[in-house]
């Protein structure tokens, strides 16, 4: 407290609002009951409001599991739809199956953004038990997105794989999703990605898949994309691809 009665007389700028998030999120990580009822008994406003948040995002950073407890047990109303917001980030990166059963309970799940995070870091470390979780727990309507968003998280990690299960999936998923495993193969292995495309059967298909790859190719090293392209054979690719 003796550190606010030193930056409260100043304005409300970018450097008192890093001060007061700062401390308010490191007390919190101290002792978090203490830390949200100073901030709780300030006048209200946006000083309030912000020390409240900075509050509930440092208890969230230190032990997301007895935050979730008290969150759980608040009445309806704006403290707990803000604790629930500062959870979530915390509780993803530590349990994102927990998570996902936070944002179903609490309507969380309309919220692309926690959404796409939680599925997002899930699908980087565990995407069969993301999508097993998307199959069983998520609403019918959202489930195209989530395993979009997993597909996307697993194609950074292990490419190979998650081609593997693209393969399996309907026509139009897998046409979308091929598109997104190579470019993101392509990145840092774009030969291997390459070849795996100009295997695919010819056609409009193929020729999407083989400009994503080069596409990312390119970014990588555009010499040796340059190389590869003058190396296929003639008529291995549509003339537009060739001149672009």
């Amino acid at each position: 407290p003796r550190l606010l009665a030193v930056i409260d007389p100043y304005p409300w700028n970018g450097a008192r609002v890093m001060l007061t998030h700062a401390f308010y999120s490191r007390w919190a990580e101290m002792e978090p009951a203490a830390a949200l009822a100073h901030a709780q008994n300030r006048t209200a406003g946006r000083l309030r409001d912000q020390a409240i948040q900075s509050a509930l995002h440092g208890w969230a950073y230190t032990d997301a599991g007895a935050m979730r407890g008290w969150a759980n047990a608040l009445p309806a109303g704006t403290l707990r739809d803000e604790a629930m917001k500062a959870l979530s980030p915390h509780l993803t990166a530590q349990d994102p199956a927990a998570a996902l059963a936070l944002a179903l309970a609490d309507g969380g799940a309309t919220d692309r953004g926690r959404m796409w995070q939680i599925f997002n870091t899930w699908g980087s470390t565990d995407p069969a038990g993301a999508l097993a979780a998307i199959e069983q727990q998520v609403p019918a309507g959202q489930q195209q997105s989530a395993r979009q968003q997993v597909v996307q998280a697993w194609a950074q990690s292990d490419p190979r794989a998650a081609l593997a299960w693209v393969e399996n999936q309907s026509l139009t998923f897998r046409d979308n999703m091929m598109q997104t495993v190579l470019h993101s193969w392509a990145s840092t292995e774009p030969r291997a990605a390459a070849d795996y495309a100009m295997a695919t059967p010819q056609g409009p298909g193929r020729n999407q898949f083989l400009q994503q790859v080069a596409m990312s190719w390119a970014q990588l090293d555009p010499n040796a994309a340059v190389n590869w392209l003058a190396s296929l054979p003639a008529g291995s690719l549509p003339p537009h691809m060739m001149s672009s």
